[in-house]
């Protein structure tokens, strides 16, 4: 009894499967025959629209054949070929079998307009470049093949990081095969020019003079915080008295204090920052380094990357 329970499950799943697929075929066929009824009224951007979104629905050769017919029209030869050619591959197709005969001649006029391109990658490029072509990235292993391209220039650039680090173009005749190769060139910064051997040494003299300078200047402003007290010390009363007859050395002495301070202070300071500015400038000289730039879409316009 269960064993035929799960079959009768089975059964009724398999058919709402199959129900779902002829709804969906039927969807998908609908939309085509809206799009050839756009066709024959002359609008073939909306018939491509529903020849896609059939093709969305279910992926048939059929309708991926109208898609192609319909970039055929528009003079878009390339996806008119790459579409038709796709097409016509599933030869056991019941409607592309039917209609091979005129199929193929359409790729034929579609031919008559392109030319391929065997586009390679030099060894400077890595395996995470992104090859771009007519604006839309083309995945590495279509270049194992040669790529169809109209007649004329044919162009194709390499980015790194959404940068572009190479561009190439070449001339593409009907028919013919042309050669093309995406070579990013790396540049590199020259090595910095070494800095004397005596500028190090005299940053580091200059910096602990300078040090010793401005720590004479606290020394002298301490003494004179204290020479001035002792001068304070001598009030109207202490100098009538005659206890304080040597105000104005104690004065002197402050002043002559405050002088020696100031001046280890600005003395001092300014040997401690020449000091430190040569010993910065005088670091090890910078290897070389590789670097690539080129346009980006960011804010700038321009943007590098590499080993910096």
């Amino acid at each position: 009894m269960s064993r035929l329970f799960a079959w009768l499950i089975a059964a009724a799943a398999l058919l709402v499967n199959v129900d779902r697929v002829s709804a969906q075929d039927a969807r998908a066929s609908a939309l085509i025959e809206q799009g050839l009824v756009l066709r024959e009224s002359g609008d073939t951007v909306g018939a491509l629209e529903l020849f896609q979104a059939a093709y969305d629905i279910e992926p048939s050769p059929r309708a991926l054949a109208q898609i192609a017919l319909a970039h055929q029209a528009l003079g878009q030869w390339v996806p008119a070929f790459n579409k038709l050619t796709e097409a016509m591959s599933h030869t056991d197709d019941a409607w592309i079998a039917t209609r091979t005969p005129a199929l193929t001649t359409a790729l034929n006029v579609s031919r008559e307009h392109i030319g391929f391109v065997n586009l390679s990658l030099a060894a400077t490029a890595s395996a995470s470049d992104e090859v771009w072509i007519d604006g839309a990235v083309v995945p590495h292993w279509r270049l194992s093949a040669p790529i169809a391209a109209e007649v004329g220039m044919f162009a194709a650039e390499l980015h790194r990081h959404g940068v572009q680090v190479a561009r190439a173009t070449v001339r593409v005749d009907q028919g013919a095969t042309a050669n093309l190769t995406l070579a990013p060139a790396a540049q590199t910064v020259p090595q910095s020019t070494p800095s004397p051997s005596w500028q190090r040494p005299l940053g580091l003299t200059l910096a602990v003079v300078g040090g010793a300078g401005v720590a004479s200047g606290v020394i002298f402003h301490i003494l004179r915080e204290s020479a001035a007290v002792h001068a304070n010390d001598c009030t109207a009363n202490a100098i009538a008295s005659g206890a304080c007859t040597d105000l104005r050395e104690r004065q002197d002495a402050a002043r002559s204090l405050t002088t020696l301070s100031i001046a280890g202070y600005v003395a001092g300071g300014s040997l401690l920052v020449a000091g430190a500015l040569m010993l910065v400038l005088n670091r090890p000289a910078i290897a070389q380094h590789a670097y690539m730039c080129g346009p980006t879409t960011n804010a700038f316009g321009l943007g590098c990357v590499g080993t910096f």
